[in-house]
């Protein structure tokens, strides 16, 4: 008996060991920060930046095409005894939040992957490690395209301290009643992915039109075409050049 309660006991520590080392492994691969887009609910689509930590939280920031502003995502996350990850997480957004659950989610050594269940919907999420973000700052024009019109813009973006990927954008307009101002932010990833959102203010009585647009910029860094749409529902077209 004595034997057979050690060799028991034995297997037991086996298991267990190799449990920890299986879930130290996973650890490493997902803890970091990762450049990542979220699709969905529907045909939402967000660009963020998600920082998973060894306290089994992760975080994030971001803006999705639907969301008219920023986004910010706090969550936690586990390995179960099938080393899969697990977690739950909170979109906290303007237009409502968005809370779910990670399942079939998976981490590389640079790609993580997998989707997220939601009451709105499913969410796939794909994502590669933190890397160089593209040099935007500076001068921009901007050409939009909305209800028929066109109007041009004028922007700056600027880098904001510990935030990687995400660039503050103020400005100016000419409209109907003349000159407005403009403020907003765009997030983009190394590959040139980004989602955006600008802030319009018109007259000594400020009446506020918010954008929200997605598109992708062009290698040479110096161009880019976002499509999204305006607060009242109508679709825009922005061109935007480095000047």
């Amino acid at each position: 008996m004595k034997l057979v309660f050690f060799s028991v006991g034995l297997c037991v520590c086996l298991v267990l060991d190799q449990t920890a080392v299986v879930a130290a492994n996973t650890n490493n691969l997902l803890v970091g920060t990762w450049e990542s887009q979220l699709i969905g609910p529907g045909r939402d689509r967000a660009t963020c930046y998600l920082t998973f930590s060894n306290d089994f939280t992760w975080a994030g920031y971001g803006i999705a095409l639907k969301s008219l502003g920023p986004v910010t995502i706090a969550g936690l996350w586990g390995v179960d005894s099938k080393d899969k990850i697990t977690g739950s997480f909170t979109e906290y957004r303007d237009d409502g939040d968005i809370s779910g659950t990670l399942t079939k989610f998976v981490a590389g050594r640079n790609e993580i992957r997998g989707h997220a269940f939601a009451t709105q919907g499913r969410i796939r999420v794909k994502g590669v490690a933190l890397s160089t973000t593209p040099g935007l700052s500076g001068s921009w024009s901007g050409e939009v395209h909305t209800r028929g019109n066109t109007s041009y813009q004028s922007y700056t973006f600027s880098t904001v301290a510990n935030t990687p990927g995400w660039f503050n954008i103020t400005g100016t307009g000419i409209g109907e009643n003349g000159v407005y101002t403009i403020h907003g932010a765009l997030v983009v990833t190394s590959d040139r992915q980004a989602n955006g959102y600008l802030a319009s203010d018109f007259g000594s009585v400020t009446t506020t039109s918010v954008w929200s647009f997605a598109g992708k910029f062009l290698p040479s860094l110096e161009r880019a075409t976002f499509r999204g749409h305006t607060d009242t529902g109508h679709r825009i077209v922005i061109r935007a050049a480095k000047q």
